[in-house]
């Protein structure tokens, strides 16, 4: 069976057994607890046999004195420390595993904090059925938390049970981290669940957006408003009715070429190689 093929199912199979269990549920619960606790906070908590950890969708970004490079893909390689050893093997050709600069730093601040630590270890120690989510960027994090845990558990048996669900996460990674995944049979592991008319996600795909100033107002409106929900006007966010129209037109150019990929029309990317996209309308 092909890559894509094998996806797919995969896709369908993990829907099919989140829709009957309460775990999509939970997990929102405790995605909305750690947004409302605050910025760059993280809920642990267990439920029956599941341990459940939530990052929140609020993370320090640097809107101040921005950083141009941040939001570009970076080495997987520059996280150091031996976290993600499965996935930095490639064959000849094959570009390295890339990842978003800025959420590889939020995650790497996360797993240098001793709490965190702890409690990742209480986790292992009383469940064998682990769920890390996150809403937004906090998702983005719960992936990679997710990565450098399969990586850590990989020669530990009997295995834990790790699931990844986010919630209108940015996409992380280039076609080589997808490719990665596959590689470890790791593509059942993680869902995103995503709103059809959310276009922050979508936006995310296309890497030339990063450096143009449009981009960079819309990420600095939608950290405010994270930070002061009453802040949310679109009046505030001072881009013109052209750029507005500008950055919609590429969503919905984002969206085609989801539902291109969808359809097995052609080339992969990231997205399409392990997340679940689980769309409302």
């Amino acid at each position: 069976m092909d890559a894509e093929a094998s996806s797919f199912e995969t896709s369908e199979i993990l829907g099919t057994f989140l829709t009957s269990t309460p775990l999509l549920k939970e997990a929102w619960r405790l995605c909305s607890t750690a947004n409302a606790t605050g910025c760059g906070a993280f809920v642990v908590e267990q439920v029956g046999g599941v341990g459940y950890v939530a990052f929140s969708g609020v993370q320090e970004l640097p809107v101040l004195g921005w950083d141009p490079n941040y939001g570009m893909l970076v080495s997987l390689d520059a996280a150091g420390h031996g976290l993600f050893p499965p996935l930095k093997y490639r064959y000849d050709g094959e570009e390295p595993v890339m990842v978003h600069s800025g959420v590889l730093r939020l995650f790497l601040h996360h797993h240098s904090r001793p709490d965190f630590q702890d409690q990742i270890r209480s986790l292992l120690a009383e469940t064998k059925s682990i769920v890390i989510t996150g809403h937004s960027i906090g998702g983005s994090i719960a992936y990679l938390t997710v990565l450098w845990l399969l990586s850590f558990l990989k020669s530990i048996f009997p295995p834990h049970s790790v699931l990844c669900i986010g919630f209108g996460s940015p996409f992380l990674g280039n076609e080589s981290l997808s490719l990665a995944i596959l590689r470890e049979r790791w593509a059942g592991n993680f869902c995103n669940v995503m709103s059809v008319h959310d276009i922050m996600p979508r936006l995310s795909l296309d890497q030339s957006l990063v450096p143009t100033p449009q981009w960079q107002a819309l990420i600095r409106f939608w950290y405010t408003s994270m930070m002061s929900p009453n802040f949310m006007n679109l009046s505030n966010l001072q881009l013109t009715k052209e750029e507005k129209a500008w950055l919609f037109s590429l969503a919905a150019a984002a969206m085609e070429r989801l539902a291109q990929a969808g359809e097995g029309s052609g080339g992969r990317s990231f997205w399409s190689s392990w997340e679940l996209l689980v769309l409302f309308g």
